[in-house]
């Protein structure tokens, strides 16, 4: 199974964050990438059989 690690880069970019009271200024560095993936119906939901699982890929930002 294909972990996000191995998902496609979309883009990257850089955003500088400004200074709070409590933080410092710092700049942020931020990956985009996109995995399909399945919603399975839950077990709890009354009527499982009613409903079938989601594919979609949805895009994922991630900061370092």
């Amino acid at each position: 199974m294909p972990t996000l690690e191995q998902a496609l880069v979309l883009g990257e970019m850089t955003v500088e964050l400004q200074r709070y009271p409590k933080r410092p200024a710092r700049t942020a560095h931020l990956t985009v990438k996109a995995m399909a993936i399945t919603l399975e119906v839950s077990r709890n939901h009354p009527e499982p059989h009613a409903l079938a699982p989601v594919t979609d890929i949805p895009p994922v930002a991630r900061g370092r």
